[in-house]
C-alpha cells in the first residue's frame, strides 16, 4: 500500500502545472487523460513482452482505431509512447524471437499514420512550423533542461534500482521494460525542442514515464533497504511532500475565498439590476491551483479576453476585473 500511495506521492511533487492538468477541465480533458490512453495502447506491447501474452484477434482492430486516435492525439504523448511501441516490439520480436508480436504491427502502423496526418495538418504548420526560430529553440531547450534537472531525484532513484535489481538477477524483461519506459521519457521531453513553445503542463508524459521505470524496478527488488543515500532521498520526499500538501491547502482556501466573495458579489448585482461588475482576481501560489497560468479575468482592459464573454453568460454589460488582494482582505 505505501509503494501505491508512493507512485502518487511521486506524481504530486514532480509534475509540473499541477493545477492545470488535474485541476483545469480542458487540461485534465486533454493531459491526465492522455496519459491513461496511453497507457492503455502501450499495454499490449508490454504484456507480450513480459509474459508473452500476444493481442487477441478480437482486439487488433479496436486497438489499431485506438493507436490511429492516439497518434494524432498529443505531441510530446504521441511520440514517446509511438517510440516505446516500437521499442517494445523490436526488442520481443528479434531479441526474445516472439512471432506472436507480429500482431501488433498493425497498430504501429496506425498510430504513425495518426501522428503524420496531426503534423502534417495546416493549423500545425502555421502555429508551430511556420513561427519556428533560433528564439523558439532557446526558449525550448531551457524548458527541456529544466524538466530533466527537477527529475534528477527520480533518475539516482532509476540508475540506483536499476543496478539492485542486476545485482538481484531479476528478470531481463522487467529490466528492458524499465529501460524503456526511461527512453520513453527522455523522448517525450526532447521532442518538444521543436514545438512553438514548451508549456510545462506538456512534461506530464516524461514525468509519468520516470516514475513508471522506476516504479516497475522497485517492485521487482527484494530488497528496499539498500545504502544510506538511498534511506535518505526517501525521507527528502516524504518531508517535501507534507510540506507541500500543506502549502498548496493555503493557496487552494484562499483562492476559495475570493471566489466565494465574488459569487456574493455577482448575486447582490443581479438583485440590485447593476449592469457593472467588478470581480476579485486570486493570485495562484502553488502549482497545485487549478488558476496558475490560466487568465481568469483581465484587470487592465475590461473589454478584452475573456471579461466579455464573462459579462455575457452574467447578462451584464462590462465586468472588471480588480488586483491585487490587498482590497479583499481590507
Amino acid at each position: 500500500n505505501l509503494f501505491f500511495w508512493a507512485i502518487f506521492g511521486c506524481v504530486w511533487l514532480f509534475e509540473f502545472d499541477f493545477g492545470q492538468i488535474n485541476l483545469w477541465l480542458d487540461g485534465a480533458c486533454n493531459y491526465l487523460f492522455g496519459v491513461f490512453w496511453g497507457l492503455l495502447y502501450i499495454l499490449p506491447y508490454i504484456r507480450s513482452l513480459l509474459h508473452r501474452k500476444s493481442l487477441s484477434p478480437l482486439l487488433i482492430l479496436p486497438h489499431m482505431l485506438a493507436s490511429f486516435l492516439l497518434g494524432g492525439y498529443l505531441e510530446p504523448l504521441t511520440v514517446g509512447f509511438g517510440c516505446m511501441a516500437g521499442l517494445f516490439f523490436i526488442a520481443d520480436l528479434f531479441y526474445f524471437k516472439n512471432k506472436q508480436a507480429l500482431r501488433l504491427i498493425p497498430s504501429l502502423i496506425c498510430s504513425a499514420l495518426g501522428l503524420f496526418i496531426m503534423v502534417s495538418a495546416p493549423a500545425e504548420k502555421v502555429n508551430k512550423l511556420g513561427v519556428f526560430s533560433l528564439l523558439n529553440l532557446v526558449e525550448t531547450v531551457g524548458l527541456a533542461l529544466l524538466v530533466a534537472v527537477s527529475l534528477l531525484p527520480l533518475a539516482w532513484l532509476f540508475f540506483a534500482l536499476r543496478k539492485r535489481a542486476k545485482q538481484e538477477r531479476v528478470d531481463r524483461r522487467v529490466i528492458l521494460v524499465a529501460d524503456i519506459l526511461a527512453i520513453g521519457a527522455v523522448v517525450s521531453n526532447l521532442i518538444m525542442l521543436i514545438a512553438r513553445h514548451y508549456p510545462l503542463r506538456c512534461s506530464v508524459a516524461c514525468v509519468f514515464l520516470s516514475i513508471f521505470s522506476v516504479a516497475m524496478l522497485y517492485g521487482s527488488v527484494e530488497n528496499h533497504k539498500f545504502g544510506v543515500k538511498f534511506q535518505m532521498i526517501c525521507r527528502m520526499l516524504m518531508l517535501a511532500l507534507v510540506v507541500t500538501m500543506l502549502v498548496s491547502v493555503v493557496d487552494q482556501v484562499a483562492t476559495f475565498l475570493v471566489l466565494q466573495q465574488n459569487e456574493t458579489i455577482m448575486e447582490e448585482a443581479a438583485e440590485n439590476g447593476e449592469t457593472e461588475l467588478s470581480l476579485y482576481v486570486p493570485i495562484p501560489i502553488t502549482k497545485y491551483n487549478g488558476l496558475r497560468g490560466l487568465k481568469y479575468l483581465d484587470t487592465e482592459d475590461p473589454s478584452a479576453w475573456p471579461n466579455p464573454y464573462v459579462a455575457k453568460y452574467y447578462g451584464v454589460e462590462t465586468v472588471e476585473g480588480k488586483s491585487p488582494w490587498k482590497e479583499f482582505w481590507n
